[in-house]
């Protein structure tokens, strides 16, 4: 979503302090997330406050690891924007970037094995949806005319992705990450779902509150789930219980 937005409002060229802006708004906001898990590790879990940012900040070993992520594809869109690249011919070029590197990890090649931490964080693995964001963004109106107008096929998309999905996990691919093929066609469907449904709905007032506390809510809801399980575990029903993994 980010990209997609970011691909619409810089459709000619970059504002001043593009990167300066990003690095404020969502770097800034993920170091004091870090901070406040590594306070929490210090206190519950005996490390040491250091070591723990250390992890947090350097490693991204926490939940909100993604935001290093994201920095890099920010700084491939800058990239792309500030030498003109053409998306006739960089489209292929990262989706064949990225399917090379899923089939390298399906293959269970011993440097990705020992090293998924950090490899995770690399932004070979999320290119499609970058590539497809972009173009989802740079296209906006073609984009956002059509989803409209095919809004049940957007919703039938939804639910052919989740069968794929469904079959997979079946036959055994049982991995929770988004970097699989199946879970590429599952987020994709999602958002333009979700694009579709936005330019029906009415206009809820409690949808811009979220949106404004959305990054906060990523940053720290390992945290809050944390702090919730021994409560929510005492009640009768598994719909609302949270069994997060070690969030520090």
């Amino acid at each position: 979503m980010s990209i997609i937005i970011l691909a619409k409002r810089y459709q000619a060229e970059l504002l001043p302090k593009f990167l300066r802006r990003r690095f404020q708004f969502v770097y800034i906001p993920f170091v004091a997330a870090s901070i406040l898990y590594a306070v929490n590790a210090a206190l519950h879990y005996d490390e040491s406050f250091w070591n723990a940012l250390y992890r947090h900040i350097v490693l991204g070993d926490f939940s909100g690891w993604f935001v290093m992520t994201i920095f890099q594809l920010y700084i491939l869109f800058f990239i792309i924007k500030k030498c003109q690249l053409s998306s006739v011919w960089l489209t292929p070029i990262l989706l064949t970037l990225a399917i090379l590197y899923m089939i390298l990890v399906k293959l269970n090649v011993d440097f990705f094995i020992e090293n998924d931490n950090l490899v995770r964080l690399l932004f070979i693995g999320w290119l499609p949806y970058f590539t497809i964001a972009y173009l989802i963004g740079t296209h906006y109106k073609w984009v956002a005319l059509n989803i409209v107008k095919y809004k049940f096929a957007t919703l039938v998309f939804v639910i052919l992705s989740t069968c794929i999905l469904a079959i997979n996990y079946n036959l055994g691919a049982t991995e929770i990450i988004s970097r699989r093929l199946d879970m590429i066609l599952l987020i994709i469907s999602i958002t333009l779902c979700i694009l579709a449904c936005g330019q029906i709905t009415p206009k809820l007032k409690i949808i811009n509150l979220v949106s404004q506390y959305s990054f906060g809510i990523f940053l720290i809801h390992w945290l809050i789930q944390e702090y919730l399980v021994p409560y929510t575990a005492q009640i009768p029903t598994t719909l609302i219980n949270t069994m997060p993994k070690n969030p520090i």
